[in-house]
């Protein structure tokens, strides 16, 4: 039971936070603005800060698995939860403001008794050890990690974005028996709670795991290069008979100053090719992939069927053995590669052409029903034809919104 359900009545609404906003998150470099250290918890949490420097300060989409269901606090005004990282090396800094706390209110009948949380303890209890208390400890180890951090593992790709030639961005690959870089997981970790829904954290034990890590690099006049973290996947890799590999996409993440720039776009691309140039790799799939990670994965992997030539001049129904065939070229997931051969299919339709239309409808139905067979197989055979030809509408729709993004 939280906080908010034992002191919080409707009379003291004023004084529950919502803990999204509270929380915020920085990546940050030594010539960035100071916040009001732990010493100014009743200040004002506002000050002065760049354009820059904002756009590197964020909130988490959820807060659920920190501080319960309701994502609320109990007990402040004006809270602000400061978890701060170094840019690169992502050292922690841990600290809160507010401008009044529900305890120190002069008592009265409706206040006498109500307590304010415990906030930073829930945080704690999520952090490695090793974050600062004192604003000025962190910016001693942000100074320190601008100098001397580099990136853990081996550079396996570089890409730019627009014109800018100051700035590059880099790929690395790591596993945690690379030297260090279990501590430096342990720092990032965090991110996945707040940004992916019911996440949790990887065995940090099993040297199996590769972690994909991405860093940008901007030159500075004077100045060693500014590195940031802008994200990372992890990616576990499973025996397939006889002697080969099937690769899972577990977690993936970019950190949202970089959403919207096309780095998930460039990551799961780099991955893909990777994958087809390792003999080991069978296939590979994506545990549990969000709507927007399916909607990016579905372009792609259509823009690559598509390059290739894959279902060219052909039509609906496609054979078991052709779609084993592509899917063994292309190592895509057999569900995937099924759903992107629709696609291609569609893309290539003559939809005026009633007979293609039928036998395009009719295969698209086939494996809905097999999908869904156990649903399917309660119903009585006119409802069970309307479900499928919903569900083949809907299907269809979404397959045209994602074609309408290919060029």
């Amino acid at each position: 039971m939280m906080a908010t359900d034992l002191f919080a009545p409707k009379t003291h609404k004023e004084w529950i936070c919502d803990a999204n906003k509270a929380v915020e998150l920085k990546l940050v470099r030594s010539t960035d603005s100071l916040p009001p250290g732990p010493e100014a918890t009743k200040q004002n949490p506002s000050w002065g800060s760049s354009e820059e420097e904002n756009a590197r300060t964020f909130h988490p989409e959820f807060t659920y698995p920190i501080y319960g269901d309701d994502e609320q606090i109990f007990g402040y005004k004006n809270l602000t939860i400061r978890l701060h990282y170094a840019a690169a090396s992502l050292h922690t800094y841990l600290g809160l403001s507010y401008s009044s706390r529900i305890e120190d209110r002069p008592t009265s009948s409706t206040l006498d008794g109500a307590k304010s949380q415990d906030v930073l303890q829930p945080l704690v209890e999520k952090l490695p050890k090793g974050y600062c208390e004192k604003y000025a400890d962190f910016m001693e180890k942000v100074k320190v990690a601008e100098v001397k951090f580099t990136p853990l593992g081996t550079k396996i790709h570089e890409y730019r974005k627009g014109d800018d030639a100051d700035t590059v961005f880099e790929v690395y690959t790591a596993s945690f028996g690379t030297p260090g870089f279990k501590e430096f997981h342990h720092r990032m970790e965090i991110f996945l709670l707040f940004f992916i829904e019911a996440a949790s954290y990887i065995d940090d034990g099993d040297e199996g795991w590769e972690i994909i890590t991405i860093f940008e690099r901007r030159k500075m006049a004077g100045r060693p290069d500014a590195l940031t973290f802008v994200g990372y996947c992890t990616i576990y890799p499973f025996y397939f008979h006889p002697f080969r590999r099937r690769m899972r996409i577990s977690q993936f993440l970019i950190l949202p100053p970089f959403q919207k720039n096309g780095h998930g776009s460039e990551l799961y691309s780099l991955l893909y090719r990777q994958f087809l140039s390792r003999k080991d790799v069978e296939d590979f799939t994506v545990e549990d992939p969000n709507d927007s990670f399916q909607e990016m994965r579905d372009k792609l992997d259509v823009q690559h069927l598509l390059a290739k030539g894959a279902f060219r001049g052909m039509k609906a129904p496609i054979s078991r053995e052709d779609l084993e065939a592509a899917r063994k070229e292309h190592k895509l997931w057999k569900t995937q590669l099924h759903r992107c051969c629709e696609m291609v299919l569609l893309r290539n339709l003559d939809k005026q052409n009633a007979e293609d239309y039928r036998a395009y409808r009719l295969f698209v139905k086939a494996r809905l029903y097999i999908k869904n067979e156990e649903v399917l197989e309660s119903m009585d055979r006119a409802e069970r034809n309307q479900k499928l030809q919903e569900t083949f509408k809907s299907v269809e729709e979404g397959y045209r919104a994602t074609l309408k993004k290919i060029s």
